[in-house]
């Protein structure tokens, strides 16, 4: 943000306006691939059974809450917001690693089909 906004206001209280401000509409886009790139993960994760339901459940929860949250307050702004968020996020991308690597392995120890002569 500009030095003047920062020394009238501080900040924007609206993590997501201070993100449009601060990176413009690609720093959003690049916000918003990471959090659909995470929930996706996340989604395949538990379906696939890698990551347990409660802890799907408190991923879910934890993004509407976080979404909600910095509407009030630029939480991600400060180093106990950004603390918080890499805790949660890690643990989901850490399952969906997890799930990756179990299917590969998966893929790995299928049979080949081979091709007969004719």
């Amino acid at each position: 943000m500009p030095q003047r906004i920062k020394d009238q206001y501080g900040h924007l209280h609206n993590y997501f306006l201070e993100l449009w401000v601060a990176y413009g509409l690609l720093g959003v886009a690049v916000f918003a691939a990471l959090a659909f790139w995470v929930g996706r993960g996340t989604w395949l994760a538990w379906r696939s059974g890698v990551m347990p339901n409660d802890m799907a459940l408190f991923g879910v929860s934890f993004f509407i809450y976080w979404v909600i949250v910095n509407q009030f307050e630029s939480y991600n702004s400060f180093w106990t917001g950004v603390f918080v968020h890499n805790l949660v996020v890690g643990g989901l991308v850490t399952h969906y690693w997890r799930w990756q690597l179990t299917r590969a392995r998966d893929d790995d120890s299928q049979p080949q089909p081979t091709s007969q002569p004719e």
